[in-house]
């Protein structure tokens, strides 16, 4: 990955107004991170707040006032706090936060970068649980490892993704849910997606709740498990059901290997 020179983490970003507080830990260091995380700024509608964790769980709620805000609680035991800090890249597209973990010798260093980076953690055991408040309209965009993601009823696209632990989703816009060891439940509002959605984990179910008049097709596969749905579905195949809801659209995907599927309709 191509390395990419990282603003200073404390900063007024005038073409956005996104305003970065400074604390009396903010670095004097181009890179450098923040020991304390209370961030917040007013984001327009359309733009995304990212939040990348590693070691614990993302916990989003809507915005009273719309102001985005995001808070972080460390926890160690045998590896200190202090050892774990925050950068916030503000770019064209919105908001980038990130929790920063040590550079791992032999490993190329870690980067908080939009949509990715390198983030490498070892003998470290600082958990990271973020609070963010999303406003209307903004995209949320949440990642981490060893956590849970929840988004609870919010007003915009949501993008989950974890690898141990449970992915649980509510919006009135469009979202999208990932795991590997975990449960997928997701709520989305929107009754004519307007792209493919997907749903999947590996060890753990996965329930998906639809408005009852949506657009949408169905494609859903399990290996050991079974499926239940409110809407009609063709069963194709042993653990692989398919259906046409509404008047059709874009596919909605619901997958895992070791788990039951639910398809449910909402008022």
């Amino acid at each position: 990955m191509n390395s990419r020179a990282l603003p200073t983490a404390c900063a007024v970003v005038l073409s956005c107004a996104l305003l970065v507080a400074c604390s009396d830990d903010s670095p004097t260091d181009p890179g450098d991170g923040l020991q304390d995380l209370d961030w917040s700024a007013d984001m327009q509608a359309g733009q995304t707040l990212e939040i990348r964790g590693v070691n614990g769980s993302i916990l989003a709620t809507a915005s009273p006032d719309g102001t985005a805000r995001v808070s972080a609680d460390k926890n160690g035991n045998s590896s200190p706090e202090t050892s774990v800090t925050f950068e916030v890249i503000s770019h064209d597209g919105g908001v980038t936060i990130c929790a920063m973990y040590p550079d791992v010798s032999g490993e190329p260093d870690n980067e908080c970068v939009p949509g990715g980076g390198q983030m490498t953690v070892r003998d470290n055991d600082v958990v990271v649980t973020f609070a963010v408040q999303v406003p209307e309209g903004v995209r949320l965009s949440e990642w981490t490892v060893n956590g849970n993601v929840h988004a609870t009823a919010v007003q915009s696209e949501v993008i989950s993704s974890t690898v141990n632990g449970d992915a649980q989703i509510s919006t009135t816009d469009l979202a999208e849910a990932a795991t590997v060891n975990g449960n997928v439940e997701v709520t989305i509002g929107d009754e004519s997606p307007d792209r493919a959605l997907a749903f999947t984990t590996v060890n753990g179910n996965v329930t998906l709740r639809v408005p009852a008049g949506i657009d949408a097709s169905v494609n859903a596969a399990t290996v050991n498990g079974t499926m239940n749905s409110d809407f009609l579905l063709a069963n194709l195949a042993p653990g692989q059901w398919t259906g046409t809801l509404g008047d059709g659209g874009s596919n909605l995907a619901l997958s895992t290997v070791n788990g039951n599927l639910e398809l449910r309709s909402v008022p």
